[in-house]
């Protein structure tokens, strides 16, 4: 009993352990499960380290190679408006041929991308003297008066008329301007002093003036961008119906001015031939100086002829 109950309480602190005995006998599988527990958790560090770089190096990509696709409304509208549009003017110019079947409307493009008032009139300008060539330019009693708002059609290739006046819905879209509360967009007299305003202020050592009336007209854009794209891939522009400016003419009455005093150089001239015809020199014969005398209504042809003229030059010019 007294043996029994010895054995019964013993503790792990009161009776001794054989050491020597539980390490002899782990001791052949030790050193194999340390090295296989040392290998896996390096190996999990190593996954662990890789997972982690390859993450950080995707994060970059992404956010180096963001489209607009992935970026908020916001961003997408931002980057849209940064992007620069082609624009331009349709300006519209009657060649006044004298030939029937050769008169029309001819077209210009006038790219507005960066252009400013003073080289917009320049450029509208040279169109109106391509159009109506240099002869019509300088010699015409029609001069550049101003632009009117128009709607064209086209009939034929390259071939426009007017269809009504106004100018399109600003939709920001297909045709971009500043509307304006007076009408029209721009007055004719701003288009004239802007036309016969040959000193251009905009050089290499000058700014640009202000876009004020490049502003005002209607400007198609020509090369939309991706988003504006898809807003009308179901409505595609039609060519044949466009809007711009037209050029008209009036007489001017300095041009008028120069074809009268061009026909009444011939009256000097006419009135010397008189006196000339009346009183001969030297040199003639009897019958010569007497039908030189007496005779008026010859000395007076010449001078007869001159005042036709002048008077058939202003009744062309004038009416």
């Amino acid at each position: 009993m007294e043996f029994k109950s010895g054995a019964v309480c013993c503790s792990e602190t009161s009776c001794p352990v054989d050491t020597e005995s539980q390490v002899s006998s782990t001791t052949p599988a030790a050193p194999a499960k340390l090295a296989a527990m040392h290998q896996s958790k390096s190996s999990r560090t190593r996954q662990q380290g890789w997972s982690t770089h390859r993450d950080t190096e995707n994060n970059e990509d992404a956010a180096n190679h963001k489209t607009s696709d992935d970026l908020p409304a916001h961003d997408v509208e931002l980057r849209t408006k940064a992007v620069p549009i082609d624009r331009a003017i349709f300006f519209m110019v009657d060649n006044s041929s004298i030939l029937p079947w050769k008169r029309r409307l001819g077209k210009s493009t006038i790219r507005t991308t960066g252009l400013c008032d003073d080289r917009f009139y320049s450029d509208m300008r040279w169109e109106f003297w391509r159009h109506r060539g240099w002869l019509k330019s300088l010699f015409s009693l029609q001069t550049f008066a101003g632009c009117d708002f128009y709607q064209f059609t086209r009939h034929r290739k390259n071939r426009y008329y007017e269809t009504s006046p106004g100018v399109p819905e600003n939709d920001g879209v297909e045709y971009f301007y500043r509307r304006q509360k007076c009408s029209p967009q721009v007055s004719w007299e701003e288009f004239r002093d802007g036309y016969w305003d040959w000193s251009t202020r905009c050089g290499d050592d000058q700014p640009c003036a202000d876009a004020t009336a490049v502003e005002r007209i209607p400007q198609k854009q020509t090369r939309r961008t991706p988003r504006q794209a898809k807003l009308t891939e179901q409505q595609p522009s039609d060519d044949t119906i466009i809007w711009g400016i037209v050029a008209r003419t009036e007489r001017a009455f300095y041009m008028a001015l120069i074809y009268i005093m061009l026909a009444s150089l011939t009256i000097p001239l006419s009135v010397w031939f008189v006196f000339w015809w009346l009183q001969p020199g030297e040199g003639m014969d009897e019958y010569q100086l007497a039908n030189h005398r007496d005779n008026l209504s010859n000395a007076c042809v010449p001078l007869a002829l001159a005042a036709m003229l002048v008077m058939g030059t202003i009744t062309c010019v004038f009416t």
